[in-house]
């Protein structure tokens, strides 16, 4: 997941036509003397190409607020470009201030009612900030621009389980799985969620999965341990524990723990 959820700024750029398709090369390309020059215009005056461009360097160099700082004026001078709300929402997320962030990609989906990144990422924060309805919502949008698309579903299915819609979100991780075979994190979720309603048969078959595609997923290891606790095969919760024990000694010591009182 974290490869999708990397938020890249150079998308915004090749999607918006105000931003030259050029243009993301030319700023990683920057030299200092450029980018002092650009510093002492906007000592002396406002120039919205020279914000964009600062602010544009600054958030792909991760230093996020400065970027946020730079994108502010960027979107004050001119308030319809949706890049820049874009880049503003991007660095506030990076910031982890999420309610500002929602704020602007909420702007970029009025400008840009038709970008499903924007309506995906705004879905994202509002999981962030607990606001489980509004994030159903702005997925199901998303969804109707990208039907198929099994990152939507697996988040979607977060919202779900936050509203204690428990179908829902077992409906959205099975499909996203059928989507995405190799879509691990699905598997995991649906373990969690499995575990969480006590169908404890279904919550090993979704951890062992998660396991067969992503083998040092120590987390879920020592879940599939806890699960065997429950359906009371100690055999089997020692044999995790015997796993976890060679790569995780911390979570192999939890594991016994359980074991032990069995």
């Amino acid at each position: 997941m974290g490869k999708r959820l990397t938020f890249v700024l150079t998308f915004a750029i090749l999607i918006f036509p105000n931003v030259r398709h050029s243009q993301a090369q030319q700023i990683s390309d920057l030299t200092k003397s450029k980018i002092d020059s650009l510093t002492t215009l906007l000592d002396t005056c406002e120039n919205l190409p020279a914000y964009e461009t600062l602010a544009t360097y600054y958030y792909q160099k991760r230093e996020f607020i400065e970027a946020a700082k730079l994108f502010k004026h960027a979107v004050r001078l001119s308030d319809s470009i949706a890049a820049n709300h874009f880049g503003l929402a991007q660095s506030y997320f990076a910031l982890h201030q999420y309610r500002y962030a929602a704020a602007s990609y909420q702007k970029v989906t009025k400008l840009t009612p038709f970008f499903f990144t924007a309506f995906y990422n705004l879905g994202i924060t509002y999981l962030h900030l607990g606001q489980y309805q509004e994030a159903k919502k702005t997925f199901i949008h998303a969804l109707s621009l990208e039907p198929e698309n099994s990152y939507c579903f697996f988040h979607i299915a977060k919202a779900y389980r936050g509203l204690r819609l428990f179908e829902q979100a077992l409906a959205a991780l099975h499909y996203a799985a059928e989507l995405s075979p190799g879509f691990s994190e699905a598997h995991f979720l649906l373990g969690d969620i499995y575990f969480e309603l006590e169908q404890y048969q279904n919550a090993a078959v979704n951890y062992q999965q998660m396991l067969i595609l992503s083998p040092n997923a120590t987390l879920a290891l020592y879940r599939l341990g806890l699960t065997f606790i429950r359906l009371k095969e100690k055999t089997k919760a020692q044999q995790a524990y015997n796993l976890l024990e060679k790569i995780n000694p911390y979570l192999a010591q939890k594991l016994l723990n359980q074991i032990e009182i069995m």
